[in-house]
């Protein structure tokens, strides 16, 4: 009972602190006045060590509970709340740790038999930040695409990402800076020249010839230059816009975004609390790492082939592509990415997202896109929007669609944010919507189960980015 009176006066304290800081507008995702409510949580934190030591534990083992708990904090923030609420909570995690150690301490002092369970509790607690750390220390020295982490720093994520020089694909070897295409070239006086910058889509899953960037070079008869890495975003997008691309004075850049996973976005590094890196659900590594090697363990035992990729050479549609690789002329020969249950679950998690993307984030998405188009000056930049798979056929559409969910709803915000701030924008939903269906019904534009374009789907892009470009 006589510890009642200092739990009491702790939890109001609390209290005051969150209703202090609100009235200081301290809890505001950015909010300038952070640090108020950072030195209060201090403070809060330093009492609750105080208190626990009153209750004959050393100062290490009470530093130990405080931190326990406020890791415990940590993980709820992490996994309990969207993104938004996180910033503010985490900013309590100090004092809430305080408070949560001495009712646990309490608990444990008077039920004896629950002891061990607590002190194994404290540990896991304490191990989960700790072996964090350790994580990112292997990844810095030993970046690894498994240790890839949502927030790494736009240089650092493309080198973890980008192929060797000289590796083939489909029998084409990257170029020196390992880009899948031939070597650039710095734009000469009066030359046209486009340069495309994306992820996956324009690494490509196809031979180079029937790559979209390949098939809009012919119809323009003018270089267009294929800048794609997969696994990458728009931060690293600018990155290379930066480093590579303008440095090499192209007339047209192209950014291509992925509606599947190039969408969200979180304000520039300028605008974020020191905190973000660590409530970042995509940038935690305990919480990426076991799903990561859960996935892969679950598709090797699933033991579904790859589309193949064996050496080969770049001639452009000499007939060499079609022998060896039978499925770029008949979709029916594809053989799956992924497995059925990997793929289908990949695109129920896309459904939802799409469902749920803000007007927030085509609004922050249109900045960042903007700053990039400044950068370019004079020259002409166009955003080409690559919609997911299962926006663009039926079949799959139907099997994971939520009712009541408007299945364009990412492209419309998109476009509209765009188009206020008069970015162009060349959406490719339609045109491959607007695709004649093979004998099935089904329109074949993606490969079997992986989520990028075939070759026909890079023929569609390819060709309606060529038409737009010559306006």
């Amino acid at each position: 009972m006589r510890r009642l009176p200092a739990l009491a006066c702790t939890l109001l304290s609390l209290a005051g602190m969150i209703g202090w800081a609100r009235e200081a507008q301290a809890l505001e995702l950015f909010a300038p006045g952070e640090w108020r409510l950072q030195l209060i949580a201090l403070l809060v934190a330093g009492a609750g060590v105080f208190a626990t030591r009153r209750m004959q534990l050393s100062l290490g083992r009470a530093v130990g509970w405080v931190l326990a708990c406020a890791g415990a904090c940590w993980i709820w923030c992490l996994f309990a709340l969207p993104w938004y609420e996180r910033a503010w909570w985490w900013r309590l995690a100090l004092p809430s740790g305080a408070i949560s150690a001495w009712l646990l301490w309490v608990f444990a002092q008077s039920a004896a038999r629950w002891v061990t369970l607590t002190r194994w509790l404290l540990v896991l607690l304490l191990t989960l930040p700790l072996l964090e750390l350790a994580l990112r220390a292997i990844d810095r020295a030993q970046p690894s695409a498994l240790l890839a982490r949502g927030r790494s720093q736009p240089g650092a994520a493309l080198e973890r990402n980008r192929p060797k020089p000289g590796t083939l694909r489909f029998r084409v070897p990257c170029n020196s800076q390992g880009h899948y295409d031939e070597e650039f070239a710095v734009r000469r006086t009066g030359e046209q020249r486009i340069a495309v910058i994306g992820d996956s889509f324009s690494q490509g899953s196809v031979p180079l010839a029937w790559h979209y960037t390949s098939v809009a070079e012919r119809q323009l008869g003018i270089p267009v230059d294929n800048y794609g890495i997969a696994g990458i975003g728009v931060a690293e997008y600018a990155h290379l816009l930066r480093t590579e691309v303008l440095p090499r004075d192209p007339s047209v850049v192209v950014i291509a975004l992925f509606a599947g996973n190039d969408l969200d976005v979180t304000p520039s590094e300028d605008h974020r609390p020191w905190e973000a890196d660590w409530l970042d659900s995509n940038s935690v590594l305990v919480r990426l790492l076991p799903r990561r090697l859960a996935r892969i363990a679950e598709e090797r035992s699933r033991k579904q082939g790859l589309v193949a990729q064996v050496a080969g050479s770049a001639e452009q549609r000499s007939g060499v592509d079609e022998q060896l690789y039978p499925w770029l002329a008949d979709c029916a020969l594809e053989i799956p990415t992924m497995s059925l249950e990997g793929f289908m679950r990949l695109e129920r998690e896309r459904e939802r997202a799409l469902a749920a993307w803000p007007a927030s984030q085509a609004a922050e998405l249109a900045l960042q896109l903007d700053e990039m188009r400044r950068a370019c000056g004079d020259r002409r930049f166009l955003v080409l929007l690559i919609p997911d798979e299962l926006q663009v056929e039926d079949s799959l559409w139907n099997s994971v669609r939520t009712e009541g969910v408007e299945r364009d709803r990412a492209q419309q915000l998109l476009c509209e944010a765009l188009g206020s701030r008069g970015i162009e924008v060349l959406d490719l939903l339609p045109i491959l919507r607007a695709s004649a269906p093979l004998t099935d019904g089904r329109l074949h534009l993606y490969h079997l189960q992986d989520t990028h374009w075939n070759a026909r789907g890079n023929a569609v892009a390819g060709r309606a980015l060529a038409e737009f470009l010559k306006d």
